[in-house]
């Protein structure tokens, strides 16, 4: 009797923390992530978020969310030592936003877009410089929200080219900058300039290491879930390679360092990438 009695009791206990649980969720605001939500609901919700804050990402930080009306306004910090966005014109902005805050972005962040977007409100992105204080915004329609289809793959990899191409030229050290990013049917190629008034560019043939650092580098980036990374699982999937072609500033010399699409998986697999 005595041990029907504690298992009725522990039966009581389990169904009563359910009901809590369950309580407990449907007045979370963020439980309602996705769904079509009205004016309160969705103040609620982006009240949920903005108490969150900040919320890092890969290139910034959102700092805040509010309610303009029947508009969502997200505030973000730009890591400027990652992405120098004053040189982005509105499109190449607009498509940074989509390759980087929805297509590479949380659930929750699509979760959001679902909701505005099914709720008939429009979203307003603020963006602001980490070192220069510049300050860009886009501004996305409720019909946008309503038609945004993610980026296909190769779509995502020509996105990603048109805005590393756009904030080029870049300094990488004393003696190298980006200058350039092509695209073709077999490679990504990125293009760099050696200063040769300081370094003399036939020690890259000559150095045995110099492959096997680099070989290591995209290694790192197939493990640490950076928008390279990303890319480059995305050129193992599409077929193509890598190649660092770097251009002497004085003699014009050309070095190629390739990566076959084989080799580039076999780098992605020595990374543990899916």
């Amino acid at each position: 009797m005595k041990k029907s009695k504690a298992i009725l009791f522990l039966y009581c206990v389990i169904v009563y923390s359910l009901i809590l649980s369950m309580s407990s969720c449907k007045n979370d605001p963020l439980a309602k992530l996705g769904q079509k939500l009205n004016d309160s609901e969705i103040s609620q919700l982006v009240e949920a978020l903005n108490e969150q804050c900040p919320v890092s990402y890969e290139i910034g930080t959102a700092n805040s969310f509010k309610c303009e009306g029947k508009k969502v306004v997200i505030d973000y910090t730009i890591d400027e030592d990652i992405l120098s966005f004053e040189k982005l014109d509105k499109k190449a902005i607009f498509d940074a936003w989509r390759l980087l805050y929805l297509d590479c972005c949380s659930n929750n962040d699509k979760a959001l877009m679902k909701s505005l977007a099914l709720s008939g409100y429009d979203l307003q992105c603020v963006f602001t410089g980490s070192r220069t204080g510049h300050k860009a915004s886009i501004d996305v329609s409720n019909q946008q929200l309503n038609t945004y289809k993610p980026l296909s793959q190769e779509e995502s990899i020509k996105t990603t080219v048109e805005i590393t191409r756009a904030v080029l030229p870049i300094p990488l050290d004393s003696v190298t900058d980006m200058i350039d990013v092509s695209l073709d049917k077999d490679n990504l190629i990125y293009i760099y300039r050696i200063n040769e008034e300081n370094f003399n560019i036939s020690m890259l043939e000559n150095e045995p290491t110099f492959r096997e650092n680099i070989a290591t580098g995209i290694t790192q980036q197939f493990t640490s879930n950076s928008s390279a990374g990303e890319l480059f699982k995305k050129l193992c999937i599409s077929g193509r390679g890598l190649c660092y072609r770097y251009q002497g500033g004085k003699t014009g010399k050309t070095i190629d360092i390739g990566f076959s699409n084989i080799q580039l998986r076999q780098l992605a697999n020595n990374g543990g990438a899916d």
